[in-house]
């Protein structure tokens, strides 16, 4: 070898250690909760090809949209179990807890909140930074922009179209929208089951 060091390893932090088992059982659990959720969806989308045609009032745009939600959904759903299965992997090699992109420290908080996470909170504000900025740049592989002049269609409003209900105050997360990592509070518990056995959104 030519003088070349490989970085050693930090010994696991006592937090962590002490934190593991509950973190697995809950990475566990959501796993458990995404292959169902994959496999619900998967039969929801083949019964509805083709489910609604020669139904009075509906037309193929109303099929369409349902198809294209159901497959949203999906992918969103393979995403996370992706995100799961990566930090269950990370645990029993022994990198869990560990920033992806820096090799920093992921702090426990952030752990608790989002156990499936691989990257820590300053990496992550700059990932998030980067595609609000791709995203602000315009489109990219020779997508045309729509024109601001065009309408979007109209069965899919923009989220800040969308009134909020009454009782949820401005700047709140949404109780409806899908968990990410750019909202940790709502990801805690946003996958759990409730004691009646639904889903909590």
């Amino acid at each position: 070898m030519s003088g070349t060091h490989l970085p050693t390893p930090e010994p696991p932090r006592p937090e962590l250690l002490l934190s593991l088992p509950t973190l697995r059982a809950r990475l566990e659990e959501q796993r458990q909760f995404r292959i169902e959720q994959i496999a619900a969806l998967m039969g929801v989308g083949g019964a509805h090809a083709g489910s609604l045609d020669g139904v009075p009032g509906v037309d193929s745009a109303t099929d369409n949209a349902q198809s294209q939600v159901t497959a949203a959904l999906l992918a969103g759903a393979r995403r996370a179990l992706t995100d799961i299965e990566t930090a269950l992997y990370r645990i029993m090699n022994g990198q869990y807890g560990s920033c992806l992109q820096c090799g920093a420290p992921i702090g426990m908080q952030r752990l608790r909140t989002l156990p499936q996470t691989a990257l820590c909170a300053d990496c992550h504000r700059a990932r998030g930074a980067r595609a609000t900025e791709a995203s602000a740049a315009g489109p990219s592989r020779g997508v045309p922009a729509r024109p601001a002049s065009v309408p979007g269609p109209a069965s899919t409003p923009s989220p800040a179209s969308v009134p909020r209900p009454a009782s949820t105050p401005e700047g709140a997360p949404d109780a409806m929208a899908a968990p990410t990592e750019a909202d940790p509070a709502a990801g805690a518990d946003s996958t759990a089951r409730t004691p009646s056995g639904s889903v909590g959104a």
